[in-house]
């Protein structure tokens, strides 16, 4: 395990209201860790912790292990936040945008302009260099965002809702580019509702609700805690062969016909469960021709771990 951010025990209160209450989890280095909750859950004011931007009331936070509480300004240089609805300034140039902070961020002059073009090709905004950024598109607005908040090369990016409101060709380019920060060895956090697309890309997760972390950590790790696996199961025999499937094995919860004919099965156990199902449904004289385990969603998760809904 190798955490480039820690949390203990952190709460967050505001006059009578507990923003976040007692929440711990790590991210380890490398990934992309999307954090999920309902409106109020407390994902925003967690994130803003992380962002050095809100003060916790209690608890420990340290980021590539130092603490958040004594060396604010050296965590600072290696995060890159990007808040929900980002102010811009519309009367500037895409390139003057991207200059201007840059030059806050103390990227040298020499070196400023290449900058701005590596972050304006990466977020496919070049042909919009000219452009006043009040003429542009709320995705390219995002875009051009996420390119001002890489222009200093942080580890670490906090992304809070940056595919709120985009269109589904945007929001792809927008997950697209996460996967190639991923590669390049950064660190995401992101929040979002949009379950069904973090899917296919986050590699680890926390549900929030109500200020508590319901759970959290790599999306193998969460659902071995839930206790299920799915697999998909295509047998030469297509009659008569489900209660062969139940029989004398206990673990088997569930078994469903798809329209394929292959056959979802859900079983409680761990991956050692998977192995001796294999074995029943030989040993039952069952001609397996497939048996996939199937990826767990974040959906699934989040319903298995008891919070209500997402927003």
């Amino acid at each position: 395990m190798n955490p480039i951010i820690e949390v203990d025990n952190l709460y967050v209160d505001f006059d009578n209201v507990t923003a976040v209450a007692g929440v711990s989890f790590s991210v380890e280095r490398g990934h992309i860790f999307g954090l999920v909750g309902p409106n109020g859950a407390g994902k925003t004011t967690l994130l803003r912790v992380l962002a050095t931007l809100q003060e916790p009331t209690l608890g420990k936070v340290s980021i590539t292990g130092i603490p958040l509480s004594d060396h604010a300004e050296p965590i600072r240089r290696k995060i890159g936040f990007m808040p929900d609805f980002p102010p811009v300034y519309e009367e500037l140039k895409v390139w003057e945008f991207l200059d201007l902070y840059a030059a806050a961020y103390d990227v040298p002059r020499e070196t400023r302009r290449a900058r701005c073009t590596r972050e304006l090709e990466r977020v496919s905004l070049m042909e919009k260099r000219e452009a006043l950024v009040g003429e542009l598109s709320r995705g390219m607005k995002q875009r051009l965002t996420l390119a001002k908040t890489l222009i200093y090369d942080p580890p670490i990016l906090l992304l809070d809702e940056p595919a709120s409101g985009l269109d589904p060709l945007a929001r792809k380019q927008l997950y697209d580019i996460l996967l190639d920060l991923r590669q390049e060895g950064r660190t995401v956090m992101i929040s979002s509702h949009i379950l069904s697309e973090m899917d296919k890309f986050c590699t680890a997760m926390g549900i929030m609700e109500k200020g508590k972390m319901v759970s959290a950590g790599k999306l193998s790790e969460i659902n071995q805690e839930q206790g299920k696996r799915r697999v998909r199961v295509r047998l030469l025999e297509e009659d008569g062969v489900q209660q062969k499937m139940h029989k004398k094995f206990p673990g088997v919860k569930s078994t469903t016909l798809e329209h394929d004919r292959s056959w979802t099965v859900v079983l409680s156990g761990d991956d050692r469960t998977l192995a001796a199902y294999n074995k029943h449904l030989v040993t039952e004289g069952l001609e397996v021709c497939e048996f996939t385990p199937l990826k767990v969603s974040m959906e699934d998760i989040l319903i298995q771990s008891g919070a209500t809904h997402v927003s």
